[in-house]
């Protein structure tokens, strides 16, 4: 049985066809431990097998300097019931207060096909009634240059990762991409996002263009790369894909010089999921509100995040999984004592710089209609 440090939080929902699951297990800080975590992992896989699921993808956030007790927690954890697809490992910024594990998983469904780069397993693809998912995993460069190189060589493994399944980026709804030092070479790194995705077609000057939702964040992966990225992807009809470039209150993020929509619907097993993009307090012309305001900030993110949901047809009660991402320990404390309980959201906090310096706070969110709680926090 799981020790009382940890917390744990489930979150379904279901069609005539599949179920799909969302779990969260959160560990404090002060309580990581080789039992610990390895009682989490158990916990989790316990319920994957008992439910008859198919884990999609997992996700591990960690305060630095316990990579490699986690990681052997999980190897040993997973043994023998995993598909060995490795959860994509990411190291959050000195004065993290927890250990996150994210799972997402799908049942009944056919167990899926395990893709590799380099011999290592990276993505799962499922197939059901005509559609075909691909979910990847802590996707790495295969260079160790400039960063901006990292970050080109990330998006051409996973163009060479997609082209297995006969997929494009073209059907590629959501991805996360997390970037040691962002800071440092946001702008380089859009340049390189941008001009690959214009070769690919995807962002068309003057043109709306498929650019999927996104998150880029200050992360670092857990191996010494500059960045490492998930995505998700689906393809089975032309509309399986519903990209929103705008919503809710903010314009698109291309108009800036970011290529990423702002939420996109896709069409899953359960019927379909809304993915809402990283949101942060950006007003309608792409500039930052609040200034050294975290309270503010804070407010206006979620009051951003709020309304892309309504756009999406979503309420509150429907979001599955959530990342705040606070960029220092002070602006956490604003979010825990004054914003945190007022969602009734799964919620795992991160620190990490976000994307612009004067940013002091960022959130994700994916939500499915009609989704319930099975068990609380």
């Amino acid at each position: 049985m799981i020790i009382q440090q940890t917390q744990l939080d489930i979150r379904s929902a279901g069609s005539r066809s599949a179920h799909e699951y969302y779990l969260r297990a959160t560990i404090d800080a002060d309580a990581i431990s080789p039992d610990v975590v390895f009682d989490t992992f158990d916990t989790l896989y316990n319920f994957v097998a008992e439910t008859g699921s198919a884990i999609a993808h997992e996700r591990v956030i960690m305060p630095p300097g316990c990579h490699d007790l986690v990681a052997r927690a999980w190897k040993t954890a997973s043994r023998g019931r995993h598909d060995g697809v490795p959860p994509c490992f990411l190291v959050a910024d000195p004065g993290q207060h927890e250990l996150a594990i994210q799972v997402h998983a799908i049942a009944p469904i056919d167990p899926p096909t395990i893709l590799t780069l380099d011999g290592r397993p990276v993505a799962r693809l499922f197939r059901a009634s005509g559609m075909r998912w691909c979910i990847g995993s802590g996707i790495l460069p295969a260079v160790r240059s400039e960063p901006a190189a990292q970050a080109d060589s990330m998006f051409r493994r996973t163009r060479e990762l997609l082209q297995k399944t006969a997929m494009t980026f073209h059907d590629v709804a959501r991805t996360w991409i997390f970037m040691r030092d962002i800071l440092d070479w946001y702008t380089p790194f859009n340049g390189a996002r941008n001009a690959l995705f214009i070769e690919d077609g995807l962002l068309i000057p003057g043109k709306q263009g498929d650019v999927p939702a996104s998150t880029g964040i200050g992360v670092a992966p857990a191996t010494p790369s500059a960045c490492a990225m998930d995505f998700f992807a689906a393809t089975g009809h032309e509309e399986c894909i519903q990209r929103h470039q705008a919503a809710g209150k903010q314009r698109a993020a291309y108009e800036y010089g970011s290529a990423f929509a702002r939420a996109a619907n896709v069409v899953t097993p359960s019927g379909y999921t809304s993915f809402v993009s990283g949101t942060a307090a950006i007003d309608a012309a792409g500039n930052t509100c609040f200034l050294d305001d975290a309270e503010g900030q804070i407010r206006m993110t979620l009051e951003n995040v709020v309304a892309v949901l309504a756009d999406l047809q979503c309420a509150p009660d429907d979001v599955v999984a959530v990342i705040a991402y606070c960029k220092t320990p002070e602006v956490e404390t604003v979010f825990r004592r004054l914003f945190m309980d007022t969602l009734p959201w799964p919620w795992v906090v991160v620190l990490a710089d976000v994307c612009r310096d004067d940013l002091l706070f960022e959130v994700e969110a994916t939500a499915i209609p009609n989704s319930r709680q099975l068990r609380p926090r």
